[in-house]
């Protein structure tokens, strides 16, 4: 009986925090807006409304305040419901999508790290470079003219040189953001900064000679700044993801499981229609 209402419990406790998801994913700058409104027409209301005004012009300045209040709160209410519940299903509907995109971005300038790292035989190759200055020091060992094995999960794929690598990361981050900006209205302003800046990065700076050798100095030494800076923007994108989409995360996920749910208990009821029908 306890274990019950324990699950009861937790099943109000999700259907509350997926409302909340709903609410929180609504522009910062509209929901500061909200709260000041709201609290300054509770205020009035109830406080200010029983003071007596310094003067007779703050009276009509205070009502005219609430009434523009309570003219926001009303238009914020219509947004909600018919714009932002909209869109809001479609982040969650696409949300899988997304970060199976993002996460492979990802990859690619994780496994750039890795490739140098296991290149020069250090140690801890799944670790990023603390500063630019280490990653530099690694670049300079390296010459950008010679065969290059490079590792993706549990996949290696070998290129002539350096220069044919970055030109294949190129080609492979202009897919992935493609496919994302399929979806754009899924995307918030940040995420597609971020992800076009990196596209950017890639394209313009790091192959910058698109898979052709340059010279003279054939070290990795001038694309030292330009990978950490690659690196740092996918890290913030992963960061930024699962910060601001986690509310969306969890109702895909919820809605996921209740979908999984219903199969197995469908499934269940199915088989047990065969077994009376057997009998």
């Amino acid at each position: 009986m306890k274990k019950f209402e324990r699950f009861k419990k937790f099943k109000s406790f999700e259907k509350v925090k997926i409302f909340t998801g709903k609410f929180k994913t609504v522009n910062k700058n509209l929901k500061r807006l909200l709260y000041i409104t709201g609290v300054w027409v509770l205020a009035y209301d109830f406080i200010l409304v029983n003071i007596p005004a310094w003067h007779p012009i703050l009276v009509t300045i205070g009502l005219l305040a609430r009434n523009v209040s309570f003219a926001f709160i009303t238009g914020f209410i219509f947004f909600f419901v018919n714009t932002h519940l909209s869109s809001h299903k479609t982040k969650v509907n696409t949300y899988r999508y997304t970060a199976n995109k993002i996460a492979s971005l990802n990859a690619l300038s994780t496994s750039l790290i890795t490739t140098i790292k296991l290149t020069l035989n250090l140690p801890d190759f799944n670790k990023d470079a603390t500063t630019e200055e280490e990653l530099e020091e690694w670049c300079m060992q390296i010459a950008g003219n010679t065969p290059v094995t490079y590792r993706v999960l549990a996949h290696r794929v070998k290129f002539q040189d350096w220069y044919v690598l970055f030109n294949f990361l190129d080609i492979e981050t202009s897919k992935i953001v493609k496919d994302l900006l399929l979806v754009r209205d899924s995307l918030d302003s940040e995420t597609l900064r971020l992800v076009t800046n990196i596209e950017n990065k890639v394209n313009m700076f790091i192959n910058v000679s698109k898979g052709l050798p340059i010279g003279p100095d054939y070290s990795l030494k001038s694309f030292a700044k330009d990978i950490f800076e690659y690196r740092g923007m996918c890290k913030e994108l992963i960061l930024h993801l699962n910060k601001e989409y986690k509310p969306i995360a969890d109702e895909y996920h919820h809605l996921e499981n209740k979908k999984t749910k219903e199969r197995r208990e469908l499934k269940g009821q199915q088989q047990v229609q065969q077994q009376n029908i057997q009998l």
